[in-house]
């Protein structure tokens, strides 16, 4: 078990199959792994709060933002994501979530310039529902790019 960045976790691989779902958002990151990252820590993180109240403890003080839910590091995260892949020769599973980080076309320009011509890239849209934020009111639709990258 690994607590790495995705760049240092992809130079202990090889010839391995990548799946990478990264999150798009700091809240997305704050609501599913914060737990995991303190116990993995283990430490005891101060506690985002308002002037009035801690809030719930659900958010770490120093709240980790992905680069790939950053309009100005995404390509660059993308990029690194693409040649670790490629150095570690391994296959990718990308879902990325359709924002406006990085348009589709951009995305597959990046992911075949990076990983070169030894490998076939496919890209599939995904529909989905989710659930609003706290369970309350109607589902909402949303879209998902899969990009499939495989060693030819």
């Amino acid at each position: 078990l690994f607590s790495l960045d995705y760049r240092d976790c992809l130079k202990k691989i090889e010839n391995a199959v990548v799946y990478a779902d990264p999150f798009h958002a700091d809240v997305q990151y704050s609501r599913a792994y914060h737990a995991i990252e303190t116990l993995v820590l283990y430490d005891y993180p101060e506690l985002k709060s308002t002037k009035t109240a801690v809030l719930k403890g659900r958010y770490r003080s120093d709240l980790y933002q992905s680069p790939f839910c950053n309009k100005a590091q995404v390509n660059g995260a993308l990029e690194d994501l693409f040649a670790g892949v490629k150095e570690s020769k391994s296959d990718l599973l990308l879902s990325y979530a359709k924002t406006d980080m990085i348009e589709l076309a951009e995305l597959v320009a990046l992911a075949t310039t990076t990983l070169g011509e030894g490998y076939k890239i496919w890209v599939t849209e995904i529909d989905y529902s989710i659930l609003p934020t706290g369970g309350r009111g109607k589902n909402k639709m949303d879209l998902d790019w899969l990009v499939v990258a495989k060693k030819t």
